[in-house]
C-alpha cells in the first residue's frame, strides 16, 4: 500500500514537518488567490486556535479523534459553534491541499463530525419602528445614509462604497459595484463585491433621491470649504475629509 502511496506522489514529509509549518507554508501559497480580507481571518483563526492546539504535532501523527477532541475542547470552553464551523473549515482545506501535494495519505479531518449551526431569527424593524429610526435620525449627519439603508436593503459595507458616479439620477438609479472593509495596516479599503449576483440595479424612491439631492449641495459646499484637504473620491458617504468612511464608527453612531 505505501509503494502504491508513493507511485501516486505520497512521500515522507508528513512525519518531519508539523501541522504549525506546514499551514504557514500553505497559507503563503493561497494568499494571491484570495481576498485580503479571508487570508487576515484564516491567519487570525490558525494563529489563535489551531496552532496552539495542535501546532506542535506531526501531520502524519493527528489523527480524527484528536481534531474531535479539539473542535468539542473549544465549544465546551464557550467558543461559538460559528467560530469552531470556520476553523474546521480553515483546517480542512489545508489538509485536503497535503494530500493534493502528497504530503499527506489522507485527510483525517473527513472523518470529523463538524458541530452544526444554530439557526438564529433575523430581527427585523417594523414599519412603527422605521418611521421612529427616521424621525430621531432626522437632521443627524447619518440620515441620508440611514435612509438609503432602509429603502435599499444595501449593507453597510456597499453603501459606504457608493459613488455618486453610480447614481443616475433621471433614471433614478443605483449601481452596486464595491463595498468598503477595514485591513489591519492598511486601513479603509475598496475591494470587489462577494458574488457576482451582489452587482446589482436598485430604483430609489422619490423620498431617498430628494435626500440624496439635498446631501449632495451639502457636500459640495463642505468641499468649496475645506478643498485643501478634501481628498475627492467621488464617494456619497465619505468621511469628513473626502475618504472612505469607518464602519465602526458609523455603526456606533447609528446605535447610539
Amino acid at each position: 500500500k505505501m509503494q502504491n502511496k508513493v507511485k501516486t506522489g505520497y512521500s515522507l514529509s508528513s512525519t518531519k514537518i508539523t501541522l504549525n509549518e506546514f499551514l504557514s507554508e500553505y497559507l503563503n501559497s493561497i494568499q494571491t488567490t484570495i481576498r485580503p480580507k479571508t487570508i487576515i481571518q484564516y491567519r487570525r483563526i490558525v494563529n489563535n486556535h489551531i496552532n496552539p492546539f495542535l501546532g506542535n504535532y506531526k501531520l502524519d501523527e493527528i489523527k480524527p479523534h484528536q481534531i474531535q477532541n479539539f473542535y468539542n475542547s473549544k465549544l465546551e470552553k464557550g467558543t461559538s459553534e460559528r467560530t469552531v464551523i470556520l476553523i474546521h473549515a480553515v483546517l480542512h482545506k489545508a489538509l485536503r491541499q497535503a494530500v493534493l501535494w502528497g504530503i499527506l495519505g489522507w485527510n483525517p479531518s473527513d472523518a470529523v463530525i463538524k458541530p452544526k449551526k444554530k439557526k438564529t431569527e433575523i430581527v427585523v424593524l417594523n414599519d412603527v419602528q422605521v418611521r421612529n429610526l427616521l424621525l430621531v435620525a432626522k437632521g443627524s449627519s447619518i440620515e441620508v445614509l440611514i435612509q438609503t439603508a432602509i429603502t435599499t436593503g444595501l449593507r453597510f459595507g456597499e453603501l459606504l462604497g457608493l459613488k455618486w458616479s453610480d447614481l443616475d439620477w433621471n433614471n433614478r438609479t443605483l449601481q452596486i459595484q464595491r463595498q468598503v472593509y477595514f485591513l489591519p495596516q492598511k486601513g479603509n479599503v475598496f475591494a470587489e463585491l462577494k458574488t457576482k449576483a451582489s452587482h446589482r440595479t436598485i430604483v430609489l424612491g422619490k423620498t431617498t433621491l430628494e435626500l440624496l439631492k439635498t446631501h449632495w449641495k451639502e457636500q459640495q459646499t463642505l468641499k468649496e470649504e475645506i478643498k485643501e484637504t478634501w481628498h475627492d473620491l467621488d464617494l456619497i458617504f465619505p468621511s469628513q475629509t473626502g475618504n472612505p468612511n469607518d464602519k465602526g464608527n458609523l455603526s456606533r453612531r447609528f446605535k447610539k
